[in-house]
Parts: C-alpha cells; sequence; structure tokens
C-alpha cells in the first residue's frame, strides 16, 4: 500500500517537474530503498534525476 504511494508521487513529480530538485529525488530514492526497490531506486540515481552530488544527498 505504502509502495503505491511511493510510486503515484513518483510519477507525480515527473509529471509536474519537480523531478528536477534534488531533495525531492533524494526522498523518492530513500522511499524505494526503504520498500526495498532497490532496482527503482537505483535508476533515479543513475537514470540522471540525481543531477547534483550535495550535501542533500549524502546526509540520507
Amino acid at each position: 500500500m505504502l509502495l503505491e504511494i511511493v510510486k503515484t508521487m513518483h510519477s507525480f513529480s515527473i509529471k509536474q517537474g519537480l523531478n528536477l530538485m534534488v531533495s525531492n529525488n533524494t526522498a523518492l530514492l530513500v522511499s524505494f530503498a526503504k520498500y526495498d526497490c532497490i532496482k527503482m531506486a537505483r535508476s533515479i540515481f543513475d537514470d540522471g534525476h540525481v543531477k547534483c552530488m550535495d550535501i542533500v544527498c549524502w546526509i540520507q
């Protein structure tokens, strides 16, 4: 159930252009990882959605 909410949030963020925000992508990445969706978390990281590797990314 909660995983579906995270997937919906991910879809919404892409549609609204929020996927350009480091904090948003980091939150999605952490959420997917917490629900053992490592492939989805990795895809956010690898597909270039996390463009800036700053302190927001690394403190999570």
